[in-house]
This record gives C-alpha cells, structure tokens and sequence, in this order.
C-alpha cells in the first residue's frame, strides 16, 4: 500500500471496508467523510493517530456506531445529520462521545442535525441528557444544532461553566423552550470561563 504516510483525507462516501482499511493508517491525522448509507461495522476501527473527524452520517446511530468504534485521542469531532433526531437518541450519542473519545483530547465539539424531529419523537434535552458531555473537561468549543429543545436553568449553567472552565464558544441553537436561566445563571457562567469569546443561550430576563 502506498497510503502510509497520508495525513490528511477528505472525500465522499465510504463504506465499512475502506474505513476499516484507512483505520490501519499509521499516519492519518485528520479525516472528513460521508458514511454511506446503512453502513454496518464488524470490527473495531483503530485510527490510532485521528486527531480530527469529520463526519457527515445519514442518521445519527450510524455516527454513533463509527464513534463508538474509536479509540483515539481525537482534538476535533464534527458530526452533521440530514435525520430527524429525537433526544433520546442524541442522548445516546452523547453516551457514546463520553465513553469512546478521550477526556483529555477533545477541544471542538460539533453537531449538527438538518431536520427538527416530528412530533411523534418531539422530546426535551435535560441537564442529565448533557452530563456526558460535560465530562468533556478540556473542551473550548461546543456547538450544538441539533433541531431539539433543550431544558437549561441557573443549575445548568453552573455545572456547564464548571465543568469547561477553558471554552471559548458555546453554541446551543434551535432551543425555543421557554428558558429558565436567569441572567444570574448568565453571570455564574462568565464568572467560572474567563476565556469566553461567544455564547449563544436564551436567557429569561423576567427574573430581574
């Protein structure tokens, strides 16, 4: 194979067996992809040397089963779906991103989903949906569009501003659930992550 010593691949759809054959690359430092439709894996993918993934899955069980395979120490994870998600499954993908990729590696999250669910899987992020993620200690960026509502409060943003006292951006978009942080929350959050550049949250300022 004349393939050892790429670093960097950007391409369209790929099937189990290329990714189980790009996953033996020693030097492979960066991957975006498209997964091809009901791929199904057998073995552990190893990408031992992935620093970045991007991936673009028709749904998200799909990424969540490519993740899950991983064991690296990724820097940057970019997830696009064109799926409807319920919180559920977003939940369980948040589940696999706490037990697959390193603690101490990841600085960029992103996610994105295309569609809003409908509304036989309409449902409600909670703060114990997010713990996964919150375990994520070194992160500096946090976008999150996923097309479902999430539920934050003053207790939220403490352990959110806790939990990444290094972010430098954090996104929550398409949240239209009435919020329940306060601009106290708001200021808690600023006061524990001194490196903020850019925050996107509703905040109910009612409770002035």
């Amino acid at each position: 194979c004349h393939l050892h010593h790429l670093t960097t691949i950007h391409c369209g759809n790929l099937d189990a067996e290329v990714l189980n054959h790009l996953s033996r690359l020693p030097s492979l430092l960066e991957l975006k992809l498209a997964l091809q439709p009901n791929v199904q894996f057998q073995n552990e993918l190893l990408f031992e040397q992935l620093r970045v993934l991007d991936v673009h899955a028709q749904d998200i069980p799909s990424a969540v089963d490519l993740v899950s395979r991983m064991r690296n120490k990724l820097t940057n994870l970019s997830i696009f779906s064109d799926d409807r998600t319920g919180a559920s499954v977003l939940a369980q993908l948040f589940c696999c991103l706490s037990t697959s990729v390193s603690h101490y590696s990841l600085h960029r999250l992103q996610i994105m989903v295309a569609e809003r669910p409908s509304h036989d899987l309409f449902s409600v992020l909670k703060l114990e949906d997010l713990h996964p993620l919150l375990s994520l200690n070194r992160s500096t960026h946090v976008h999150l569009d996923i097309g479902c509502e999430i539920s934050l409060d003053d207790v939220a943003a403490s352990e959110m501003a806790q939990a990444w006292p290094n972010i430098v951006l954090n996104k929550f978009l398409e949240t239209p659930l009435p919020s329940s942080m306060s601009p106290i929350g708001l200021l808690c959050f600023l006061k524990h992550c001194p490196n903020l550049l850019e925050l996107t949250l509703e905040i109910d300022f009612s409770f002035i």
